[in-house]
């Protein structure tokens, strides 16, 4: 017979341990469907895959089949621990991609854009939802008569958890869009995690209130069930089963020491993680070595935050945002871990969303739509609050309260401790997981509506190109060269000074490899004098080493410089060149091109209708 290991030295039976393969294999399934059937649709693939949580939920499969519903999915015992501890993992190495999305370089340009959105992003909201609480809490789903809820914390609460984003659903979305190492895509991220810490460590304090004479201790309590994230999503209607814990640090010294992890990790960790992916890539051939030293380290980081009361999540993605950084992670070693977690992991992590949440229970329409327009236009008021201050367009403003306002799972484990310490009711905790699930999923298509990441594009890239934009014969043969020969032309066509142009696009370069498969290289960089795009083409007889995924040399190199003021511009770009070379045969023709008609004649022969794959798109930034 078949058996593994469980919760408190047991075992999983047989037929516990089919269970678990068959959800397993049902979750994975039908959120891949809908995933892919979303990105059909030109959405982004999470819609699809938090619907199937709803589908195989209490919502749809637990109202029509509930008999189904609780064999597949139990409630309690072994195989429901089995599928917790997945899900855990699942999140962890979600947030280890997303950080490895993320690139210190802008973050740092972009210091006082971040710093001012995430305060008003959570300042604004606050005071938005605890006034709403306050003055009118039935609004919010809230029994003034039932004595069990206290008024002024509960206020406090709802202010709290319509501040708060959900960092793994939006890493997801901004992944599922593309954006996620552009300047847009970095600043979402980086007011995410503040916002989440903020708002973590709120809610511990008033947690801390409703517990007389404990003074931290409370606090410290609540910190460490919220790093328990998905036990608590699933013990809806429960209690949490017992057991040993640590003794974690007071608040204050949580504080402390998150801050203290985070500049270890980005200083001293950022130094030796570079160190060892030279050392991986020069004596370990392959990236399984390396897959498997990111994997552990990101574990440890995230069982150290979870000690220290900080959520586990936090720590996996600062080690992603160290390693990402590294000078010395081959673009395929990254597509690898990318494929390897997103396609398998992430999934599983969004469909578990759904999977615990009964929507029809104590479902109430008023408190649904205050909750919901409350959530969304806290978030909205606050990007344009810093809009204001640090000079955010309208519609990219606009796009990033959107982006800010996925709940997701946070949401919907905040409400779940809440709902246990008594500060809200089943009727207040309904409307909080319906509005989580409803802005995950309407942030995605609102993105990519404002920044017109869907739209088509009415012009070929042939249309930008001159003859005197083409090198038919480059004399470099190393990219560094290569950059500065293109450089060259590009300063005599824009008349800005060459050696500027070099060192921008180098530096981009040295940050993240251009090449891509087939033969191709795409270096690219901002600049604040160039107005519209600027593109130089250049094809090299031997081929230069742009270290492209499938290892081939680039024998056709295409620098572009982009405005600074136009990201979207920037993005639309870089995919329609992509587009462009998508197809064999295309590629082929250019890079044999001897002269400036026959590369023309080749990219006004390709097919502009079909997508391109997005390995072949290179790291915009």
């Amino acid at each position: 017979m078949t058996t593994w290991l469980a919760a408190g030295g047991g075992v999983l039976s047989r037929e516990q341990v089919m269970i678990l393969l068959l959800s397993l294999a049902m979750l994975l399934w039908l959120a891949r469907g809908l995933g892919e059937l979303a990105r059909q649709l030109r959405q982004p693939t999470i819609l699809g895959e938090l619907m199937a949580g709803v589908l195989l939920g209490p919502t749809v499969l637990g109202y029509f089949y509930p008999e189904s519903y609780a064999w597949l999915f139990p409630a309690e015992g072994p195989v429901r621990i089995a599928l917790e501890a997945m899900f855990d993992i699942a999140v962890v190495l979600l947030l280890l991609v997303a950080g490895m999305e993320v690139e210190l370089s802008t973050v740092w340009r972009q210091g006082r854009s971040v710093i001012a959105l995430s305060a008003t992003s959570i300042v604004i909201p606050f005071l938005v939802g605890f006034g709403v609480a306050w003055l009118a809490p039935a609004w919010v789903g809230l029994d003034q008569a039932d004595p069990r809820t206290p008024h002024l914390p509960f206020a406090l609460f709802i202010g709290v958890a319509l501040s708060i984003t959900a960092l793994p659903v939006v890493a997801k979305i901004m992944m599922d869009l593309k954006v996620a190492r552009t300047a847009f895509g970095t600043m979402v991220l980086s007011t995410a995690v503040m916002d989440d810490f903020v708002g973590w460590i709120g809610f511990a304090m008033i947690l801390a209130m409703i517990e007389p004479g404990s003074s931290w201790a409370a606090a410290n309590a609540v910190i460490e069930g919220a790093s328990s994230a998905i036990e608590a999503v699933r013990n809806v209607g429960g209690t949490p089963e017992g057991g040993g814990h640590l003794a974690v640090p007071g608040l204050p010294v949580t504080i402390l020491l998150t801050i203290g992890y985070t500049a270890l990790v980005l200083t001293v960790g950022r130094f030796l993680f570079d160190r060892a992916m030279k050392f991986f890539q020069t004596y370990i051939r392959g990236t399984e070595g390396v897959l498997g030293f990111i994997i552990v380290v990101a574990f440890v980081g995230a069982a150290f935050t979870q000690y220290i009361g900080m959520h586990s999540v936090f720590g996996a993605f600062m080690i992603g945002v160290a390693i990402g950084n590294s000078r010395h992670l081959r673009p395929q070693t990254r597509e690898t871990i990318y494929q390897f977690i997103t396609h398998f992991f992430a999934p599983l992590f969004l469909a578990s969303i759904g999977l615990r949440v009964n929507f029809i229970a104590n479902f109430s329409l008023v408190p649904v739509l205050v909750v919901l327009g409350v959530a969304m236009a806290g978030k909205i008021m606050g990007a344009f609050a810093a809009a204001i201050t640090t000079g955010i367009g309208p519609r990219r403003s606009l796009a990033l309260g959107f982006a800010l306002s996925a709940r997701g799972a946070m949401e919907i484990i905040l409400g779940k401790l809440a709902l246990q310490y008594g500060l809200i009711t089943e009727k207040v905790f309904v409307p909080i997981v319906i509005m989580a699930l409803v802005t995950s999923l309407i942030s995605g298509p609102a993105i990519q509506k404002l920044l017109r990441l869907g739209r088509k594009r009415p012009r070929r890239l042939a249309n930008y190109l001159t003859p005197e934009q083409f090198i038919p014969a480059l004399k470099s043969g190393d990219a560094r060269e290569a950059i500065r020969e293109l450089s060259v032309r590009a300063g005599q066509l824009t008349g800005l000074n060459p050696a500027q142009i070099d060192h921008a696009v180098w530096t981009r370069e040295q940050i993240v490899r251009t090449g891509i498969n087939g033969g191709l290289a795409i270096p690219h960089a901002r600049l604040d004098e160039v107005t519209k795009p600027v593109i130089v083409f250049g094809r090299s007889e031997k081929g230069v080493d742009f270290q492209a995924p499938d290892g081939q040399l680039a024998q056709l190199i295409c620098l572009i410089l982009l405005p600074t003021r136009e990201p979207e511009l920037h993005i639309q770009m870089l995919g329609l060149i992509a587009q462009t070379f998508a197809h064999d045969q295309t590629r082929e023709r250019a890079i044999q091109a001897c002269d400036f008609n026959e590369l023309i004649d080749a990219l006004r022969l390709a097919p502009m209708d079909a997508a391109s794959p997005a390995s072949a798109a290179p790291a915009a930034a």
